[in-house]
């Protein structure tokens, strides 16, 4: 049995209601998980304080995240295909919505369990996104509605970082952090509320079968191809978030208020250079393949700039770096879904190769760089050459474009 035979078999097509519904859970849970993700960066010294440890030891917040995505994508596809996308989904959802306890748990030690366990529901959810949208969206809409996608994590950055400081101000940090988890809660009601998330109805799928066709995907190009063009931006991406504050601190004298909001500046414009490429995707303005070259030349010079650059153009470098970052998201997830022969479920395990590898290398990138610093070597010169990192989205030119039929 191969993996076009795993597939199951179609329902009835979901409620039009529905069908505009699904997209928006997808997108505001994975939202809701960034910003409570990334909101623990700029409540680092208060956290430091509290849990009594030095800030090496809590970017392990962040990075744990990472971590859990390292193997769970293909865990992901597994469970998908023998419980279901609804199921498995519902299950990722809860996993998240767990965060809303996590600031009153005791000591780094459970705070990183319990993060990691965070990670899972987000690395589950972010693997099967793409797998819902090819069973649920018309093919006409589908870069639209990955473009919004590929941009619900750093919308949700966003919110963390520019809230997170306010609300420790106004609640205290537990309080903060816990309010700004607290939508993951309310989408998770809304999602079990909807009902099935998809058109497919689950069936029972042997592990033989499921190993035989992640055989055959991890001996297809396309699934390398697709694992190293994410790679690079995602670990520049985990890098910049945890350490851009420090350094803009440490070398141009930046507030903390000052140096969230230049990180937050770089998270916006990823928005709507995403959302632009959607649009033209959609409208079929310009070829898949040149909107991926333009976002891997983007990234690196743009945050070489944002890096180096003095404060009067280092707002134009960051604007140009987050346009560049979210550039290639929906081109690449567009296609991949546009090889011959793609379905729900092998582009769940394709998605799952994929973020497993990814997040191997970027989920110790962030590490590295802070025990470079703690060994001594100035922050700027440990994060200049992992700007280098943006450019592997061009490897994605190396996939076929299938023509317009």
């Amino acid at each position: 049995m191969t993996v076009e035979n795993i597939a199951t078999p179609q329902a009835p097509a979901l409620h039009k209601a529905s069908a505009v519904l699904v997209p928006l859970v997808l997108f505001g849970m994975y939202a809701a998980f960034g910003a409570s993700w990334m909101a623990v960066v700029p409540l680092f010294p208060e956290l430091e304080t509290h849990l009594g440890v030095p800030r090496v030891d809590a970017a392990w917040l962040v990075t744990i995240v990472s971590l859990a995505k390292s193997f769970v994508p293909i865990m992901a596809g597994v469970a998908a295909a023998r419980l279901g996308l609804t199921r498995t989904m519902r299950g990722a959802a809860v996993l998240m919505a767990l965060s809303v306890f996590i600031p009153w748990l005791p000591g780094l030690p459970v705070w990183v369990a319990a993060r990691f366990f965070f990670g899972v529901g987000g690395a589950i959810w972010l693997t099967l996104m793409g797998a819902v949208v090819v069973d649920v969206v018309a093919v006409e809409r589908r870069g639209l509605v990955n473009a919004i996608n590929g941009v619900a994590v750093n919308t949700g950055a966003i919110i963390g970082l520019k809230t997170a400081l306010p609300l420790k101000d106004a609640l205290g940090h537990q309080w903060a952090l816990t309010v700004l988890s607290s939508a993951t809660v309310l989408f998770l009601v809304v999602l079990v509320a909807l009902g099935p998330l998809s058109k497919a109805a689950p069936r029972q799928v042997s592990f033989a079968d499921i190993g035989r066709s992640y055989r055959a995907v991890l001996a297809e190009k396309t699934t390398w191809l697709i694992a190293v063009a994410f790679c690079g931006p995602l670990a520049l991406y985990l890098v910049v978030n945890t350490w851009l504050p420090s350094y803009l601190e440490s070398v141009y004298g930046l507030t903390r208020v000052a140096a969230t909001q230049a990180l937050s500046v770089m998270n916006l414009w990823g928005i709507p250079a995403s959302l632009l490429v959607g649009l033209a995707l959609q409208k079929k303005l310009w070829r898949v393949r040149g909107f991926i070259l333009v976002g891997g030349l983007l990234l690196p010079v743009g945050m070489l700039g944002a890096l180096l650059a003095d404060a009067s153009t280092r707002p134009l470098w960051f604007a140009l770096a987050g346009a560049g970052l979210f550039m290639p998201v929906a081109p690449l997830v567009t296609l991949l879904q546009k090889q011959p022969g793609m379905n729900a479920a092998r582009f769940g395990m394709v998605m799952g190769t994929m973020g497993s590898v990814t997040y191997i290398v970027s989920s110790v990138a962030p590490n590295i760089v802070g025990s470079v610093v703690a060994g001594g070597v100035p922050i700027q010169e440990a994060l200049l050459p992992c700007c280098v990192l943006g450019l592997t989205p061009l490897v994605g030119l190396l996939l076929q474009e299938p023509a317009e039929g």
